[in-house]
């Protein structure tokens, strides 16, 4: 018995941050090396937090959405825009071409198959490998696991606040640090200081003394 195919709104999904993962061996699907060039290969590794698994869904209108790696600006994208089995992804520049847009397929158990505009092929993982490094490709859609997709939310803008709160805690303790400072200081100048108030005491004591025995010289004289 054929199970009824039912196309997920792209409203409900888009404008968000995910990781894409394998049904069939939670691998996350990713750009195959640091770089922002168009034309590096697509595949799948275990999942590392890096921004290059990372992908925002957006709308390309008539329940069509685009996805764009965070750490690269590129769009996935079918090379030469190829629509036989075979065909594999890279990322390039997002150009609103069918090649680059897709739409969301139940799949059941929460998963989804991801379908290319035009031909209706799958995101698929080459051999069904479960490899790192393992290249991805469009294939028919045989119900296989290798076809279907966890779309974990990554919540990127939550962590920018955290990102920038923390910044603002930070400035402001190096802000109000200095003054602390100077007063910590001026304290201790001031209780340094207050010492020599002490010789300049004994000083008139000194002359004090010095007076009373001027004076009895001149008594003595007088006598």
């Amino acid at each position: 018995m054929q199970t009824e195919k039912k196309e997920i709104k792209m409203e409900s999904v888009s404008d968000k941050y995910y990781t894409i993962l394998s049904k069939r061996n939670g691998k996350a699907l990713g750009v195959d090396v640091d770089s922002n060039d168009n034309g590096v290969l697509l595949s799948i590794a275990d999942p590392s937090g890096s921004d290059l698994q990372v992908w925002q869904l957006k709308s390309a209108g008539d329940n069509f959405g685009y996805f764009v790696n965070v750490a690269t600006g590129k769009a996935i994208d079918v090379i030469a825009g190829g629509t036989q089995n075979g065909s594999w992804l890279q990322q390039w520049e997002y150009m609103g071409g069918e090649n680059q847009q897709w739409y969301l397929e139940d799949g059941g158990d929460g998963c989804y198959k991801i379908k290319a505009r035009g031909n209706d092929r799958c995101i698929d993982i080459v051999g069904s490998s479960a490899v790192d490094g393992a290249k991805l490709q469009i294939w028919d859609d045989m119900d296989g696991e290798n076809q279907m997709w966890h779309l974990e939310e990554v919540k990127k803008e939550a962590e920018k606040s955290v990102k920038k709160a923390r910044s603002s805690s930070t400035r402001t303790k190096k802000t109000t640090s200095p003054q602390a400072e100077k007063t910590a200081c001026t304290k201790t100048e001031t209780t340094a200081k207050a010492p020599q108030e002490k010789p300049a005491a004994k000083t008139t004591t000194r002359k004090s003394a010095a007076d009373s025995s001027t004076a009895s010289s001149r008594r003595r004289k007088k006598n």
